[in-house]
């Protein structure tokens, strides 16, 4: 990768972390007032081990630079699964609904079947 600010080539890197790495607004950083600050996160979450972001380092400018991808959240990875199960139950419901609907079709047409056809009710 080529350095934006000075065209250098650029060496390519991680930054490990422990749970995921994140970038957050303002100046300084408090742990437990992250309420109303812009956060990105930079790598993958990893439960008990240790994660990192890919990131390019500029000797020259001493610029570090971390492309941002797109992470899956837990409660994202959460919505996803239940909605396929959501959608697999429906599906299974509406196969069953034709299902008993095509037995009492049949059930219908075998009973006019036995029926005298100038028997009057």
């Amino acid at each position: 990768m080529e350095c934006p600010y000075c065209k250098a080539e650029m060496k390519r890197g991680v930054i490990p972390m422990d749970g995921y790495v994140r970038w957050v607004e303002g100046e300084s950083y408090d742990p437990f007032d992250t309420v109303g600050h812009e956060t990105v996160r930079l790598s993958a979450s990893e439960l008990l081990t240790t994660s990192c972001a890919e990131a390019w380092y500029c000797a020259p400018c001493r610029v570090v630079i971390v492309p941002v991808k797109e992470f899956e959240g837990r409660m994202d990875a959460v919505k996803r699964k239940w909605n396929a199960f959501t959608d697999k139950m429906r599906d299974r419901r509406a196969a069953s609904a034709a299902e008993r609907e095509a037995a009492q079709r049949e059930r219908r047409r075998a009973e006019r079947g036995k029926k005298d056809p100038w028997e009057v009710d």
